[in-house]
C-alpha cells in the first residue's frame, strides 16, 4: 500500500493534479498553495500506518477524523468531483476540428459517438479500419 501511495504521490500528483492547478491559477492571475504538502508533513503521513491513510476504499482516514469536528457532516460524506476541462466542447470548435484534419489527415468527421473524448461529442475520427 505504501507503495502504491508514494508513487501516486510523485507521479499524479506532481505530473498531474499540481499541474492543472497551477494552469488554472495563473489563467486567471491567482497565486494557489498547497499548504498540506509542505515536507514535514509528506514525510510524517508516510510513516503513518497504511491503516490511518486508507481503510475500506476510503483515503486520507486520520485526516478526515482529525478535522470532522470543524467539517460539515454533508461534506464528510460527499463524492470526490472531477477536475477535467471541456474537451467534447474544445473538439466542436471549427478552429480544432481544422487543426485535426491538417495535422492528422486520414481523420475524418464523423456523427458517431466517440468514446475517447466524450459520449456526445461530434468530433470523432475514423483512422484506418478502427473507430475511437
Amino acid at each position: 500500500m505504501d507503495e502504491a501511495l508514494y508513487f501516486d504521490l510523485v507521479s499524479f500528483l506532481r505530473g498531474d493534479i499540481l499541474v492543472k492547478v497551477a494552469r488554472a491559477a495563473m489563467a486567471h492571475g491567482l497565486e494557489t498553495r498547497a499548504p498540506h504538502i509542505g515536507r514535514d508533513a509528506v514525510e510524517f503521513t508516510l510513516s503513518l500506518p497504511s491503516t490511518l491513510k486508507v481503510k475500506n476504499n476510503e483515503t486520507k482516514v486520520l485526516f478526515k477524523q482529525a478535522l470532522s469536528a470543524y467539517w460539515p457532516k454533508h461534506l464528510q460524506t460527499r463524492g470526490k468531483q472531477g477536475f477535467a476541462g471541456p474537451f467534447a466542447t474544445w473538439l466542436d470548435l471549427p478552429e480544432v476540428a481544422a487543426i485535426i484534419r491538417r495535422t492528422l489527415p486520414r481523420v475524418q468527421r464523423s456523427d458517431a459517438s466517440c468514446p475517447v473524448f466524450s459520449q456526445s461529442s461530434s468530433t470523432c475520427a475514423t483512422i484506418g479500419p478502427r473507430t475511437c
